[in-house]
C-alpha cells in the first residue's frame, strides 16, 4: 500500500506541476517579459532594459513557485484520493481534473478574501466579482475541509473495517503519514519589567470626522474609541504636508519640510543623504529596540537612514518594483498561491501591492515583537489600507459598501498606480461616490480591528501600564467635498480634510478622556516624546512639547503651518506657477539603483509653486503663489469650515497673520522671499 500510495502521489505531483506550470508560462508570455511597467507615468521604458536579467529572474521565480504549488496540489489530492479509494485504479485524466478543479476553487476562494487584488487578473472578472461580493470566504474553507475529511473518513472506514489483515496493517501504516507531530511548550521565565515602551500606531489618510467616537454615523472605530476614552485627543492636529514621505520625516524629526529638506514623495539621493536627528535614533541611544513595520505606503522608509534597527517594509519605488508589480498583478495563480503565505515565503513585492494591504498581517508582526523583554521597545507601525485605493480584505470591504453596486469601484477605488492618477480629478456620480466612501470606511474599520488586536495583546502581556501608545495619521483625505475628489496635498481649498488628522495619546500619567481643540502640528510629536522621557530635544526641532497638556496643564495657542506637495494630477491653479506633469518631471535614476525621483531640474520650480497655510485658533490664512505675486486668503473656520467666504485683507487679524506666515517662510534655510513675495532659491552670500 505504501509503495502504491507513493506512486500515486508522485504521479499527482507531476500532473499538478505540469498543468499549473504550463498555465503560468502562458501567463508570463501574455504579460510580456519586455514590459516596461508604468512607463506612461514615469517615462522609463528605455532605462528598464538595464534590469533585463532581473526581470527574467523574477519571471522564473514566479514560474517555479506556481509549478511547486501545482506539485503540492497534485500530490495532496492524489494521496488523499488513493487513501480513500484503496487499490482501485482511477480513470485516465482523473488527477488532472482534480488539480484543475481544486485550483479553480482555491483561486476563487482567495478572490473572496482579497477581491481587489485577484478579481481584475482573472477571466470573467464580473462573475468573479459577483461571487466575491456574495459568498463569504468561509464557504470555500469549509468546502476544502469537507473534501479532505470525506477522503480521510472513507480511508479510516477501509482501514478499521478491513477485508484482510495484511491490507489493514498496510492502510494503518499509510494513515500514519497524515498524522501531525505534536510539540511541547517551551516555558520561559520573563525578566523584570522594562522601562516605558513606545508604540506608534499610524494609518494613512485618516480623517478624524470618520471616527465613530467623534460623531460619525457609522460604527467604524470601536477600538480607537476606547483608546480615545482612556487617553488624550488633540482634535485639531495638522500635517505639515499632506503627503506621506515629507509628513513622516516631520513626525520623526520635529521639523517642518523646509527644515528636513524633503518637500515631496520623490526626493533624489542628494536630498536623502542629509543626516537627520530622529526619534528612532534618540530611543536607540537610550537602549530601546527600534522597529518599523509597514506595507505599501511605507515604501519610503527603506530609502532613508532613520535609525530603525528592525525593518519589515515594502520595497522602495524603483524600476525593479515597477516591473515586478506589472508581472505579479497579471499572474492570478501566483497571486492565489503566494498571497496567504508568511512574508518570509513570498516575494517582497506582495508587501508593495496597493490592493493587498492587510492590517491583520502587520498587527501579527507587531504582536510578535511584544514578547521580547530583553529591552524596552520603540515600535512604529504604519497601516496602508486606508490610503487610495481603499482596498481592504474580507470581511471589511463588505461592511459599509453597497452589496448591489456593480460599477468600476466595487472592491477598490480604481487609482492603483501612477498611471491612474490622471483620472483622480474626474468627478464621480452619486453611486460611485457612495461606494468609494463605503470602501474607505470599511478600510478604516479593518485598521481599527488590527489596532484592537494589538491593544488586546498589550493588555494580555501586562504591558498596558508600561507602554505609551500614540495613534496618528500622516495626513487626511478629501472625499468628494465640493470641488474635491480624493487628492491630498494639492491645495488648501474647501476645508481641512486633507491636512487634519487624529492624534491620540494614552500612557500612565496622561489625562484620560481629555479633548483639546487648540491647533497643534505633527511636528510636535517628536518634541513631546523627548520631553515626556526627560531627554534633550532633537537637534533643530521646530515643534513644541505637548507633554504638559497630556498631564492636564493648559495648552497655550500657537500658530501651526503647512505646505502642499508635488501635484500628482493637473495644476493646482491655472493662474498659478506651473510645471510639467509627472510623465515629464519624474525619472528613474541609474546612479540611485533606478529609483523613481523628481528630476533635479524641477526641484526649485516645485518648491516655488507650493501653496502654504497657517492656522491660528479658528483662523486660517492661505498663500497661493502666481507669477505676478502671491494671493492671500483668510477664513474663519468656526463659521465657515468649507472656506467659502474670504475675509480679505481688511480683517483686523489679517496683518498679524500675514506677518506670522511670512516670518515662517523666511525660516527656510535654502530659500527666501523675493520682492513679489515668492519663494525662490537663496542668493549666494
Amino acid at each position: 500500500m505504501a509503495v502504491s500510495l507513493g506512486r500515486a502521489t508522485a504521479r499527482g505531483a507531476w500532473v499538478g506541476a505540469a498543468l499549473l506550470g504550463g498555465v503560468q508560462l502562458l501567463t508570463l508570455a501574455w504579460a510580456g517579459l519586455s514590459t516596461a511597467g508604468d512607463a506612461l507615468s514615469v517615462r522609463v521604458a528605455s532605462e528598464s532594459q538595464a534590469l533585463g536579467v532581473e526581470r527574467l529572474r523574477f519571471a522564473l521565480l514566479l514560474l517555479a513557485g506556481v509549478t511547486g504549488a501545482g506539485a503540492l496540489v497534485g500530490a495532496g489530492q492524489a494521496a488523499l484520493r488513493r487513501f480513500a479509494r484503496g487499490d482501485r485504479p482511477a480513470a485516465r485524466g482523473w488527477d488532472a481534473l482534480w488539480v484543475v478543479g481544486l485550483t479553480v476553487l482555491w483561486t476563487i476562494g482567495r478572490a473572496c478574501v482579497t477581491p481587489a487584488l485577484l478579481a481584475p487578473s482573472l477571466p470573467w472578472p464580473g462573475a468573479i466579482g459577483w461571487i466575491a461580493a456574495h459568498v463569504p470566504p468561509l464557504c470555500f474553507r469549509l468546502l476544502f475541509a469537507g473534501l479532505a475529511l470525506f477522503a480521510i473518513a472513507r480511508g479510516l472506514r477501509r482501514t478499521f473495517i478491513p477485508r484482510s489483515g495484511p491490507r489493514s496493517a498496510s492502510r494503518t501504516t499509510a494513515l500514519l503519514l497524515f498524522l501531525p507531530l505534536a510539540g511541547g511548550n517551551d516555558a520561559r521565565t520573563l525578566p523584570a519589567r522594562p522601562p516605558l515602551n513606545v508604540l506608534i500606531l499610524a494609518a494613512d489618510s485618516i480623517r478624524p470626522d470618520h471616527l465613530s467616537a467623534l460623531g460619525y454615523a457609522r460604527p467604524t472605530t470601536p477600538h480607537l474609541d476606547a483608546l480615545l476614552a482612556h487617553g488624550t485627543l488633540f482634535s485639531h492636529t495638522y500635517a505639515a504636508l499632506a503627503g506621506t514621505t515629507p509628513s513622516w520625516l516631520s513626525i520623526l524629526t520635529g521639523r517642518y519640510p523646509h527644515g528636513h529638506g524633503i518637500r515631496h514623495m520623490f526626493p533624489d539621493r542628494r536630498l536623502r543623504a542629509r543626516s537627520l536627528s530622529t526619534l528612532p535614533r534618540l530611543f536607540a541611544q537610550h537602549g530601546y529596540r527600534t522597529s518599523v513595520i509597514s506595507d505599501y505606503a511605507g515604501d519610503f522608509f527603506p530609502i532613508f537612514d532613520l535609525g530603525f534597527a528592525d525593518q519589515h517594509l515594502p520595497p522602495p519605488l524603483d524600476l525593479r518594483t515597477v516591473f515586478q508589480r506589472e508581472l505579479i498583478t497579471r499572474s492570478p495563480l501566483a497571486l492565489a498561491f503566494f498571497d496567504g503565505l508568511p512574508d518570509s515565503l513570498r516575494p517582497s513585492i506582495f508587501r508593495y501591492l496597493m490592493t493587498d494591504a492587510d492590517p491583520q498581517r502587520l498587527a501579527a508582526q507587531v504582536i510578535d515583537r511584544l514578547d521580547d523583554r530583553n529591552a524596552p521597545f520603540f515600535i512604529t507601525t504604519f497601516f496602508s489600507t486606508t490610503h487610495v485605493p481603499f482596498a481592504s480584505p474580507s470581511p471589511a470591504y463588505r461592511r459599509f459598501a453597497s452589496p448591489v453596486y456593480g460599477g468600476a469601484h466595487r472592491f477598490s477605488y480604481n487609482l492603483e498606480s501612477l498611471g491612474d492618477l490622471s483620472d483622480a480629478d474626474r468627478p464621480l456620480d452619486d453611486a460611485d461616490r457612495a461606494q468609494v466612501i463605503g470602501l474607505y470606511d470599511g478600510a478604516l474599520s479593518a485598521v481599527d480591528a488590527a489596532v484592537g488586536d494589538i491593544l488586546r495583546a498589550l493588555h494580555q502581556r501586562g504591558l498596558d501600564d508600561r507602554t505609551l501608545v500614540i495613534f496618528l495619521s500622516d495626513h487626511g483625505e478629501n472625499l468628494f467635498e465640493p470641488g474635491q475628489t480624493t487628492l491630498h496635498g494639492k491645495w488648501f481649498r474647501g476645508g481641512d480634510q486633507a491636512n487634519r488628522v487624529p492624534l491620540i495619546v494614552r500612557a500612565p500619567g496622561v489625562r484620560e478622556g481629555q479633548r483639546l481643540d487648540a491647533p497643534v502640528s505633527l511636528v510636535d510629536v517628536a518634541p513631546t516624546l523627548a520631553d515626556w522621557f526627560g531627554w534633550a530635544p532633537l537637534d533643530r526641532a521646530e515643534g513644541r512639547s505637548l507633554a504638559g497638556a497630556l498631564r492636564g496643564e493648559p495648552l497655550a495657542p500657537v500658530p501651526v503651518f503647512a505646505e502642499t506637495g508635488l501635484w500628482l494630477s493637473g495644476q493646482a491653479d491655472p493662474a498659478g506657477i506651473r510645471y510639467p506633469p509627472l510623465s515629464e518631471t519624474l525619472r528613474a535614476d541609474p546612479a540611485d539603483d533606478h529609483r523613481i525621483v523628481l528630476d533635479a531640474r524641477f526641484e526649485d520650480l516645485v518648491v516655488s509653486a507650493k501653496h502654504r497655510a497657517l492656522w491660528d485658533g479658528t483662523r486660517k490664512l492661505i498663500y497661493e503663489p502666481a507669477p505676478a505675486g502671491a494671493r492671500l486668503q483668510l477664513f474663519d473656520l468656526a463659521t465657515d469650515p468649507s472656506q467659502r467666504h474670504d475675509l480679505g485683507e481688511h480683517d483686523p487679524e489679517f496683518p498679524r497673520l500675514r506677518r506670522l506666515l511670512f516670518d515662517w517662510l523666511a525660516r527656510d534655510p535654502e530659500r527666501e522671499l523675493n520682492l513679489r513675495g515668492l519663494v525662490v532659491r537663496r542668493r549666494a552670500g
